[in-house]
């Protein structure tokens, strides 16, 4: 636990870093570019369904057991893609495993997913993701028997 909230520190701290304000500011274009696109798309796609849906729920249960699955899978998958991407990066010539637990990489999956709900974090969200998984992953190297290119 400890580990994962540092590695947020650390990649907060890397925000006032010129190259890292670069990449989030073309990421937030693009991500407005793409709403804005996918919005009016959407607009229209649900101005046509709900012309023609009868209407049914499945009540209040359902749609909180799907929005609880929903973000348990994505804690799960964000936690192991961005540890991965980073093991891959600095060690991907070899065929270990990823040195990082499998329990930091669901909490740090968890942290990003509840920082993507958070509008307007949620445009700086992958830019955290991305630098907390690298610095898990360069943690956790010295464990590693064999050291890589880091």
């Amino acid at each position: 636990m400890r580990a994962v909230i540092h590695a947020l520190a650390q990649a907060f701290a890397q925000l006032t870093d010129r190259a890292v304000l670069m990449v989030l500011l073309k990421s937030v274009l693009a991500t407005v570019l793409a709403f804005v696109a996918l919005g009016i798309g959407l607009y229209f796609a649900l101005v046509w369904a709900l012309g023609s849906w009868a209407g049914e729920s499945s009540g209040l249960a359902g749609a909180a057991a799907a929005v609880l699955v929903f973000l348990a899978v994505n804690a799960w998958l964000l936690g192991r893609e961005l540890t991965d991407m980073a093991w891959l990066r600095h060690c991907g010539a070899r065929d270990a495993q990823n040195p990082v637990s499998r329990s930091e990489r669901l909490l740090l999956g968890g942290a990003i997913t509840g920082i993507m709900l958070v509008p307007g974090l949620n445009l700086i969200a992958p830019v955290l993701g991305a630098a907390a998984g690298t610095h898990l992953t360069m943690r956790s190297l010295p464990s590693v028997k064999e050291p890589c290119n880091a």
